[in-house]
């Protein structure tokens, strides 16, 4: 899988992608998406349990989403660029 560097403007946080980056983008979204079962399946009896662990202790702020995870990942990378 080839590298996608994402670039941002330091002055205005606009973010851009090199030429050919964003097909890059597709095809590696694309594969995410045919692994993902797979990976969701591995892990979803820990999910559960850390869901449950946080209910047990009233602790309403984990929500274990996929959204959250990728979100947090997303702003961290562009935080690094």
């Amino acid at each position: 899988e080839a590298a996608v560097h994402i670039d941002r403007c330091l002055a205005c946080h606009a973010v851009w992608l090199d030429p050919n980056e964003l097909e890059q983008v597709q095809v590696l979204v694309e594969s995410w998406q045919q692994r993902a079962p797979q990976q969701l399946a591995l892990v979803a009896g820990k999910l559960e349990a850390a869901r449950m662990r946080a209910a047990e202790v009233g602790d309403a702020s984990f929500q274990g989403s996929r959204f959250a995870f990728v979100n947090a990942l997303m702003n961290r990378l562009l935080d690094a660029a």
